[in-house]
């Protein structure tokens, strides 16, 4: 339902908007430019020997900013290892974000212990960035068969 209202703007005196009810003033928002919607997967993987797991998500196009919104990861890792996650860009020397994991279960098989993450961030990749996830464990030990899903989503918009 749209009602006849009229305004005044304090610094623009001269600024007045009568809208009747079957002439409804048009409003857009001018500082959220339209938004092209980005998710992507990425799979890590453990090997034995090496306590460094990562691979590049993305690239953002020329003339796009991506804006991460969530980002989800579940890992495997051998039985009572510990690690940490993050996702880093630009990957060498850029700026890191540190993801929260938590345990959900252990298995007899491997043995192996299950980790998720699940969170809101709210993270702004420049155009022309690469961006990736890494996780780090506390041990080199094993690993053959065990793996990391790291899932993203967000927008891009142009940029000028």
């Amino acid at each position: 339902m749209t009602l006849p209202f009229t305004t005044t703007c304090r610094f623009i005196p001269a600024l007045k908007e009568n809208n009747a009810a079957n002439a409804p003033a048009l409003v857009r928002d001018v500082d959220n430019p339209a938004r092209h919607p980005y998710n992507s997967q990425v799979f890590l993987s453990w090997t034995p020997g090496n306590n460094v797991a990562s691979a590049d998500i993305g690239t953002v196009p020329a003339g796009k900013r991506l804006v991460l919104e969530y980002v989800a990861a579940e890992a495997s890792i051998p039985q009572g290892q510990q690690f940490f996650m993050f996702i880093q860009s630009p990957p060498v020397g850029g700026v890191i974000y540190p993801l929260v994991v938590a345990k959900q279960a252990s298995f007899a098989f491997g043995p192996t212990d299950i980790y998720t993450a699940s969170q809101p961030v709210k993270i702004y990749i420049e155009p022309g960035t690469t961006f990736r996830a890494s996780a780090n464990r506390n041990d080199t030990t094993g690993g053959a068969g065990t793996d990391i899903i790291v899932s993203v989503t967000g927008y891009l918009v142009d940029v000028p």
